[in-house]
């Protein structure tokens, strides 16, 4: 009764309501799924939608199979993280040798199909319906402003230094 009393008070008498978003925000209750089979699920109905995965969530999603062969409910925000500075890091232009970075913009393009994933995932019930998802947790990385320009023939056909074919 004190437990009871206890979990009234927290919940300003709304134990149904609050019980209710407990359950929709945990585990309990979800199929379960591992990430390898979530992302053969995954592709197949993009595919199956209509949609192209050939040059975005085909180049992407296959890879975490290796890594994350668990229950999809068990990857963590971190191990994601961790998992694209990783997967995606190239060497680094006149660097130390060994020393490799994740290019923020591929950082960014890992995470969107994570989350387009895992998002799936929430929607078909292997993940809890009301929480945030693990992949919408990374952080996105930041991308340096370029300056963008027109492309004018002129510049580029005056003086010694044209090309060819001006």
């Amino acid at each position: 009764m004190k437990e009871w009393a206890e979990a009234r008070k927290i919940c300003a008498g709304e134990l149904i309501p609050a019980a209710k978003m407990w359950r929709d925000t945990h585990v309990a209750g979800v199929r379960k799924i591992t990430v390898p089979d979530a992302v053969d699920a995954f592709l197949k109905a993009k595919t199956r939608a209509g949609v192209d995965v050939t040059c975005s969530y085909d180049q992407i999603l296959p890879r975490l199979k290796p890594t994350f062969a668990g229950p999809m409910e068990t990857v963590t925000a971190r191990a994601l993280t961790a998992w694209i500075y990783d997967e995606f890091a190239q060497p680094v232009k006149d660097g130390k040798p060994g020393e490799k970075v994740a290019h923020p913009s591929t950082v960014n393009t890992a995470r969107k199909r994570l989350v387009a994933l895992w998002r799936w995932a929430r929607k078909e019930g292997y993940l809890p319906a009301t929480a945030q998802t693990e992949a919408e947790r990374i952080d996105s990385a930041r991308v340096e402003d370029t300056e963008i320009g027109v492309i004018d023939e002129r510049l580029h056909c005056e003086g010694a230094d044209a090309p060819d074919w001006c």
